[in-house]
C-alpha cells in the first residue's frame, strides 16, 4: 500500500489540489517508513499521526477515508469501523473480495490503480452531495451485516486481537 499511497495517489492528489487544499492524516504505526518515503514526512500536507485511541474522532472528522491496500484479504476491519461511523471510504478494489455487500458508487468507492483513486478522492473531496450519500450507505450497511449478534462478537475479537498485536510489537 505504500507504494500507492506514496508513489501514486499523494503526488497525483497534490497535482490536481494543491499541497495548500488537502490533509493526508496517515494513522497507525510509521515509525518503520521506509527512507524512500521519509520525505513526505516533512510535507506541509501530509501528517504522520502515529496509532490513535480511540478512532471515532479521527473517522467522524475526515472527508473521506482512504484505504490503499492493494491485497486481497478477508474482511479489512479497518474498513468495517470506518463504516460503522458512516465514512465515506475510498479503496482500492481488491478490498470488495471481503466485503461483498459494498457496492462501488453506493456505498463505498473502489479504485483499481492510484489515478482511479485519486480521481475518487478529488470528486468525493468536490461533491459533498456524494460523500452523504455513500457515508449514510455506508452505516447502513453496517448497521445491517455487522450489527447482529453473530457478527459484533467476530468483530469484537478481531479488534482485540488487533490491539494485542499492536501493543506487543
Amino acid at each position: 500500500s505504500l507504494p500507492l499511497l506514496f508513489d501514486g495517489v499523494l503526488p497525483k492528489l497534490l497535482e490536481k489540489l494543491g499541497a495548500d487544499n488537502f490533509e493526508l492524516h496517515i494513522i497507525g504505526r510509521n515509525e518503520t517508513l521506509p527512507d524512500i518515503y521519509a520525505h513526505w514526512r516533512n510535507h506541509p500536507s501530509v501528517f504522520f499521526r502515529g496509532p490513535i485511541t480511540p478512532l471515532g474522532p479521527e473517522l467522524i472528522n475526515a472527508d473521506v477515508v482512504l484505504v490503499t491496500v492493494p491485497g486481497r484479504t478477508g474482511r479489512r476491519m479497518r474498513i468495517v469501523h470506518s463504516l460503522s461511523y458512516g465514512c465515506c471510504i475510498i479503496a482500492h478494489i481488491n478490498n470488495r473480495f471481503g466485503l461483498p455487500e459494498l457496492m462501488h458508487g453506493e456505498s463505498i468507492l473502489f479504485g483499481k490503480n492510484s489515478e482511479e483513486l485519486t480521481l475518487l478522492i478529488v470528486k468525493a473531496l468536490r461533491d459533498p452531495i456524494l460523500r452523504d450519500k455513500i457515508s449514510h450507505a455506508a452505516r447502513k450497511i453496517f448497521e445491517k451485516s455487522y450489527t447482529s449478534k453473530i457478527r459484533m462478537p467476530e468483530i469484537i475479537e478481531h479488534i482485540h486481537q488487533a490491539n494485542l498485536k499492536a501493543t506487543t510489537t
